[in-house]
């Protein structure tokens, strides 16, 4: 299980389930799911690119990870894929590391019908730690004992791995690394099948200086990343991969998966992942053409849904926000003061108005309302951050004048922030080198948050001296530009700031999660932020003990307070989502922490 990357999604995600037309027998009944465009990165990793419509599909394909978390967020060990856990400590020099030791359950079977084996669990972490794939910024095992080894080519060996027989397997987490507070989540993992991927003839040896892969990794890698990326073979989850073709990605059930963390086994046979325009999607859910509409939060659809007598409905807070995201490092964005004065000139609460009619709420930093810290927290929180990030065009002006873009045209006449309210045409700030300060924004199309923005910035931004562009594109594409700018040229690189949403991963651990400057040039770190006191204050927050909940939440507040001014991203709102079904769907339970996907194995039709 991957805790690197926030799920970004685009605008609204709003994603929606829709099923074929009723028949007079529910038992073959097809579910068809509405999804923005996949960008095919369907292995088991999030390193090539977390859009949550791909991990939509790997949550519904990969299983038996050795934890979960549950309902309330918190992790739990999966007792349908494990025996038995033991943990020990022992003493490496002046650290002490902790090993758990895991015991697999009998009758763990692959879609194809081979037997999940310990090496499958180990597997999966060899290949992702590999040197072969290190480009790709995985974070995968780098909380092992022995990890940088391993990962950098100096071992062969991956010594906080072993293998005890078949159905027995170690994990050893490094002491360093200890205390954290989400510890178990450093040993959450999924297995892949190692004969599917190395061939027939790989293995790994086990002794006591850990795990080594005896076989073809360059091979494995190459295959995992370009065949079983797109079209993975062998399946772990409830549901098996058919196909992707013509914007549909086709899944059947799994016939052989012992069941999910709570116990459940699928009984719906076939599932469509559909790309689809989302715009129209309540009305056709309530002609009765689709069966489910997943996480509204438009204002108008929400309440359209509720007086339908026809169906049902579940609601909940997101775990995670709508954003205005920035580059970090090209451009005017490269300034905290530019940040935050973007920030003041978005009107938020006319943004949550109109967008989820009032089924949300704005944010000063970057938190859930659904997480306990929050919850615990919020009065002393929001009053001890230093910005309110309420719509004012003087806090704007105050920001820009502290910045380097507060002259004219000539780099020496300082700005005057009354000529730009009064509406001189082409007044824009410039900074002593004459570089005019221009945003291009970067948002997608048929996105209500992409058009509001438009208004406000378009309208707001040469108020206060900005020069601001929007452009538009489908998701696919704004997911290249927001990921793999690294592999621009300085000349090449066009787009500041992109409209998108993320939702937190199962260990919200902000070091994994964008903000860290050891993953700045990868996929990891896509705001390119790289600030040493960021980097202390996430890291002295992530290496607090598991039960020490109120010294967490302290050090939480302070995390915030900082971030809060160095704004790295603008957390626009929170929302809450509603989730609409067919009342011949059962078992439709979605959570805060638990979307429709990771609760699949859960529904049948009456």
């Amino acid at each position: 299980m991957k805790k690197m990357l926030s799920l970004l999604l685009v605008g609204l995600m709003a994603v929606s389930m829709t099923g074929c037309g009723k028949s007079s027998s529910n038992e073959d009944r097809t579910l068809i799911i509405g999804s923005e465009k996949f960008s095919q990165a369907f292995l088991n990793s999030e390193a090539l690119g977390n859009s949550a419509y791909d991990k939509n599909v790997r949550d519904m394909i990969y299983g038996y990870e050795t934890y979960a978390v549950n309902s309330n967020g918190e992790f739990q060990l999966n007792e349908t894929a494990i025996k038995k856990v033991d943990t020990k400590e022992e003493k490496v020099g002046d650290v002490t590391n902790k090993t758990y030791t895991f015991t697999l359950n009998d009758g763990l079977k692959f879609s194809d019908g081979s037997e999940v084996t310990a090496d499958d669990y180990l597997f999966h972490i060899m290949i992702a730690a590999s040197p072969e794939f290190k480009e790709n910024g995985d974070s995968t095992g780098e909380y092992l004992y022995g990890y940088a080894d391993y990962h950098n080519g100096k071992s062969k060996n991956f010594k906080g791995l072993k293998k005890i027989d078949d159905k027995t397997f170690s994990l050893t987490i490094d002491g360093t690394l200890l205390p954290y507070f989400w510890e178990t989540s450093f040993v959450a993992v999924r297995p892949d099948s190692m004969k599917t991927l190395a061939g027939k003839d790989a293995k790994l040896e086990s002794s006591d200086d850990g795990v080594s892969f005896v076989g073809d990794m360059g091979a494995a890698v190459t295959k995992w990343t370009t065949d079983e990326m797109k079209n993975p073979s062998v399946s772990s989850g409830p549901y098996k991969f058919v196909s992707y073709e013509n914007g549909q990605v086709k899944l059947e059930i799994n016939e052989n998966f012992a069941g999910d963390p709570r116990g459940d086994k699928p009984s719906i046979k076939n599932i469509v992942l559909k790309e689809i325009n989302s715009t129209t999607d309540m009305d056709t859910l309530i002609k009765g053409e689709i069966d489910i509409l997943n996480d509204a939060i438009e204002g108008d659809k929400i309440q359209k849904g509720l007086e339908e007598k026809k169906l049902q409905s579940v609601n909940f807070d997101r775990n995670g926000y709508g954003t205005f995201a920035y580059k970090c490092n090209f451009g005017p964005t490269k300034e905290a003061e530019v940040r935050r004065a973007l920030n003041f000139i978005i009107d938020k609460d006319e943004l949550v108005k109109n967008v989820t009619g009032g089924y949300g709420t704005t944010l000063n930093s970057e938190y859930s309302t659904a997480q306990w810290v929050y919850t615990k927290a919020k009065s002393d929180l929001e009053k001890s951050l230093k910005y309110n990030y309420a719509f004012s065009l003087d806090k704007a002006n105050e920001q820009l004048d502290q910045s380097s873009y507060r002259f004219e045209k000539d780099g020496k006449t300082p700005f005057d922030a009354e000529k730009a309210a009064k509406g001189e045409k082409d007044y824009y700030r410039y900074n002593s080198k004459g570089e005019i300060l221009q945003i291009n924004h970067l948002g997608t199309e048929n996105n209500a948050v992409t058009d509001n923005l438009e208004l406000m910035l378009t309208q707001n931004a040469p108020k206060v001296g900005i020069k601001f562009t929007l452009t538009r594109t489908d998701f696919d594409g704004l997911m290249q530009n927001y990921y793999f700018d690294t592999q621009l040229k300085e000349s090449e690189k066009i787009y500041h700031t992109f409209n998108l949403g993320s939702n937190y991963s199962d260990a919200p651990d902000p070091y994994y999660a964008s903000f860290s400057s050891d993953y700045v040039n990868t996929t990891a770190n896509a705001y390119r932020i790289a600030d040493k006191k960021l980097d202390a204050l996430m890291q002295d927050l992530r290496h607090t003990v598991a039960t020490d909940r109120d010294g967490f939440l302290k050090k939480w507040i302070a995390y915030e307070q900082y971030y809060n001014e160095l704004l790295p991203m603008a957390p626009l709102y929170a929302n809450t989502y509603y989730c609409f079904a067919d009342k011949d769907l059962e078992g439709f339970a979605p959570n805060s922490f638990q979307s429709i996907y990771q609760t699949i194995s859960a529904l049948s039709w009456k």
